[in-house]
């Protein structure tokens, strides 16, 4: 087997050679490794910063700045009292050339309304503004969003300067935000207050308005809503394994309408429409190596209030946890500017990126911010992922020795991941999570469609009833319930750390998640290998999904069950789902959850009506993991071998593990912290380690096993990993152990797309 040995990275700014890191750079050490610790420093800092952002994300600017030559009033409605006054004006720009370059934007305030705060916009926010303007706000709304765009001009008239701007779409909007905000502060100043300008916007509007004041700080308070990657979402934690917004699909101007490009024009020469730099791509499945990120841009901020407005369930572009990554972060600039308690703030709410949003709550973000204050009653510190390691380690108490390596595996295990949890127990039919809201989640990737044609085959969905509160969805081809069909083979795909989207990936995700471009016609993991012939279940892991809001985060989970893991959890919620496979086999229901001594009663789902009952199904579950998935899988086939349960029947790892005992806290990886501190999924990990990766392939030796780990995948040590598959395949038998180590290509990073998909449905057919 050929050997891939990693060469450490770097990239050079001015000299200064930058180090790949998982975490967020820190952002009070300067490029050259000099720490800030004053504010005159901190402004250098800044400039440093806008540097690296211009460099490496957002694309650079022109090199002049355009005149305001004309400013015109082209209509204006409402002259009575209670009305709302509806200003259209013209703009006109001298950017490069003779020909003026013109911007209109639209200004809404109350009839006779004296100096007032006002609130910029996009044309696509316009209900927004009005319920500014009833507040007492004056909104401007610019043509800097899809409803209407004039940025298209002036990207042709520097396209031929020199040096050319970069800059991405987004970036080029923001820049424009400037211009106007040079009319409003000295042409306006009657009807605007200068000292109290503020600026929101939703997705990507929401990113360009934190552009937008990381650039100008004029902008005195801003509003992102649902922002997400790379600027609100850093890209560091909105990899495949998140299943979130990307670069190839950011980049290429997913959604954003684009003009053709004139005859002759053609990538790279026309990218008027990408919303990034397109070195970015470069970075794709390895944002480790970036010297940039989006903590940068909220940093740029600081100390103004800043609000980021997320939704529990965003497919579309905001991870929960990367945002409160980007959030501490900026904690000790804060500290620094004399703010400890911060002006930044997240404010969650229920359901997914578009829906539910309190228009209110931002102007009230505003008004607090207007008046110097943001009352922590109102706008409380709120997390979905909390954990504080050393909190834990106090509520823990006093745990056990670590045991030793000639201790049984099993106690092994128990030890890291902690004491079994409370099992509810119990199987219906019945799912525990809301329906309606589970169909609502399903709906935007499709996977609740009930009857869906996939590669010529109806497949069918049947929502199922756990125990421990799982809502499970069983995909199967609607063949397999007539009458005398054979039993399907079950396939139990694990997410990686899906927090947002449970096991239903984002729309950014083809297939299930990997780079853009790839023809949606195969879709999802459930729905292909149910028309392959089997039956395919999908279910949230603890704390991801619709769980998300419920379960908490791991701060609230330990404080409950300090001497468990969140790890753990999620493998009894596995075993659930493994007992209920095994009773569904013998066609019966599953009605005790002890663990070892799970006992089956006559089946009581209906066996009739069209669409609702389920097909015979095999003895033996083939576990498919991704990611902390991947993990989660080798963890519960070596337990299932070690019992000898048989109830697993073979298992599928991708992009799942690396060792443990040589990933250290200063690898690019981001170490085995990432586990005990950073997801607080198993925190006993960072007082000893009982055993390692080796060691569960090595119980589960030699049944049928597939491992994929991609050469480049930023979360793994890949040398380490071919020392520990060399090992295992002297005990696992070729024909049963599959391994594959892309080294080239999108395959090489992390990832489960086509490609993966393929070579988990040619392996699972050869396994028949």
């Amino acid at each position: 087997m050929s050997l891939f040995v990693a060469m450490l990275v770097t990239v050079t700014l001015h000299g200064s050679a930058f180090r790949p890191t998982a975490d967020l750079p820190d952002l009070l050490t300067t490029v050259a490794g000099a720490p800030v610790k004053t504010v005159a420093e901190w402004e250098l800092r800044r400039n440093e910063l806008q540097e690296l952002l211009n460099q490496h994300i957002l694309g650079t600017r022109p090199q002049t700045t355009p005149v305001l030559v004309n400013a015109t009033t082209l209509s204006l409605h409402g002259n009575k009292s209670g009305e709302i006054v509806k200003e259209h004006v013209r703009l006109e720009f001298l950017a490069v050339g003779e020909t003026p370059i013109p911007v209109d934007i639209e200004l809404l305030y109350q009839y006779n309304a004296p100096m007032s705060a006002a609130v910029l916009t996009q044309f696509d926010h316009r209900g927004w503004a009005l319920r500014g303007v009833s507040r007492g706000w004056i909104g401007v709304l610019m043509p800097t969003g899809d409803a209407h765009d004039a940025t298209f001009p002036f990207y042709l008239a520097y396209n031929s300067t020199h040096p050319r701007p970069t800059w991405g779409l987004i970036t080029r909007r923001a820049w424009l935000v400037s211009l106007i905000l040079d009319y409003l502060t000295t042409q306006r100043s009657d009807l605007i207050d200068p000292h109290h300008i503020s600026m929101f916007g939703h997705s990507r509007n929401g990113k360009q308005t934190l552009i937008a004041a990381a650039f100008d700080t004029r902008l005195t308070s801003v509003v992102g809503s649902s922002p997400g990657f790379p600027i609100a979402t850093p890209a560091r934690f909105a990899g495949n394994e998140y299943a979130g917004e990307q670069w190839p699909s950011s980049v290429s101007g997913a959604g954003a309408p684009c003009p053709a490009p004139p005859p002759g024009k053609v990538w790279p020469q026309w990218d008027a429409c990408h919303w990034w730099a397109d070195s970015t791509l470069n970075f794709y499945g390895r944002a480790s190596e970036l010297p940039a990120d989006g903590h940068m841009v909220t940093a740029l901020i600081a100390p103004r209030p800043m609000l980021i407005g997320s939704a529990h369930n965003d497919h579309d572009s905001d991870n929960s946890f990367a945002n409160e990554r980007n959030l501490a972060a900026l904690r000790p600039v804060h500290e620094l500017l004399g703010v400890p308690d911060g002006l930044a703030r997240l404010s969650y709410r229920p359901g997914d990126h578009v829906g539910l949003i309190d228009v209110d709550l931002y102007f009230d973000w505003f008004a607090e911010a207007n008046n110097h204050r943001i009352p922590s009653a109102l706008f409380p510190q709120q997390s979905l992922h909390e954990f504080n390691w050393t909190l834990w380690r106090a509520s823990a108490g006093n745990l056990p020795p670590v045991p030793p390596p000639t201790s049984p595996l099993p106690s092994r295990i128990e030890w890291l991941i902690g004491t079994n949890l409370p099992r509810l127990g119990g199987h219906t039919v019945e799912p525990q999570a809301s329906e309606d809201y589970l169909e609502t989640l399903l709906l935007h990737d499709e996977l609740n469609r009930s009857a869906k044609v996939t590669n010529g085959s109806v497949v069918s969905r049947l929502p199922v009833g756990m125990g421990d509160g799982i809502s499970a969805e069983l995909y199967f081809p609607t063949a397999a319930v007539e009458a005398g069909a054979p039993p399907l083979r079950v396939v139990v795909v694990l997410p990686g750390l899906f927090y947002n989207t449970g096991f239903s990936p984002g729309h950014y995700s083809v297939d299930w998640v990997g780079p853009s471009g790839e023809s949606p016609s195969r879709g999802d993991v459930y729905h292909y290998l149910a028309s392959q012939g089997f039956a395919v279940l999908g279910f949230d892991p603890d704390g991801m999904g619709v769980r998300i809001a419920r379960d908490g985060p791991p701060d609230r989970f330990y404080r409950r069950y300090p001497r468990g893991s969140r790890f753990g959890r999620m493998l009894q919620d596995l075993q659930s789902v493994l007992d209920w496979c095994e009773c569904a086999s013998q066609g019966k229901n599953h009605t005790n959850m002890n663990p070892g001594a799970h006992r089956c009663s006559p089946w009581d789902w209906p066996t009739s009506g069209p669409g609702y009952h389920g097909p015979p199904l095999q003895h033996g579950v083939w576990v498919v993991g991704y990611s902390i998935g991947g993990l989660l899988a080798l963890h519960a086939a070596a337990l299932d071998s070690l019992s000898n349960s048989g109830q697993i029947a073979g298992v599928a790892s991708f992009a799942g593990f690396t060792p443990w005992r040589s990933d250290t806290n200063d690898r690019p990886t981001g170490g085995r912290q990432r586990w005990s501190h950073w997801h607080g999924l198993m925190p006993r990990l960072a007082l000893g380690m009982p055993y390692d990766v080796e060691d569960l392939l090595r119980a589960w030796a030699p049944r049928p096993t597939l491992l994929y780990t991609p050469q480049h995948d930023q979360g793994a040590n890949f040398t380490d990993i071919i020392r520990v598959v060399d090992q295992v395949q002297t005990l696992i038998p070729a024909w049963q152990l599959a391994h594959f180590s892309p080294a080239s290509g999108p395959s090489s990073v992390s990832e489960f797309g086509r490609s993966q998909i393929d070579a988990l449905t040619a392996w699972l057919t050869k396994q028949h």
